[in-house]
Parts: C-alpha cells; structure tokens; sequence
C-alpha cells in the first residue's frame, strides 16, 4: 500500500468511527422517560372509577378449608 492509498483508506475511514458517546445524556433520558411513566401511570390509577368489590363465596371456602387442618392418614406398619 502506497502512500496515496494509505491516505484514501485513512479519509475513508475517519467517516466510520462514531463520534463520542455521551452516556449522561443517555442516562437522562432513561430516567426521564422512567419518571414520565411512573407519574402517568400513577396519573391513570388515582383518576380511575372505583368499582364495588364484593367478596365471592368460593374465595371464603377455600380460605376455609385451607385453614382446617387435614385427618391424619393411618401408618401401615
């Protein structure tokens, strides 16, 4: 490689390399869109309509039966 083609690589790959990241903008930006949706979805819930909750039956009884505590099961010997 002569000196012309070194000097047309060089100038083809300055175009390549990425400039600097900036990585605090970066993270600026993930915490910003976090905060935004924390406060939006927190926005949402306190503006929605309650709606009656009711208790159902099958939810009681298994609470019940789980509390029981079960028969004992006979040992073979």
């Amino acid at each position: 490689m002569d000196r012309h083609d070194r000097e047309l690589f060089d100038k083809q790959m300055r175009h390549l390399n990425p400039p600097p990241s900036n990585t605090g903008t970066a993270v600026l930006g993930v915490v910003a869109a976090f905060l935004a949706g924390v406060t939006l979805g927190g926005y949402m819930v306190a503006h929605q309509i309650e709606l009656p909750q009711t208790v159902s039956t099958e939810t009681t009884d298994l609470a019940a039966a789980m509390t029981q505590p079960s028969p004992a099961l006979p040992m073979a010997h």
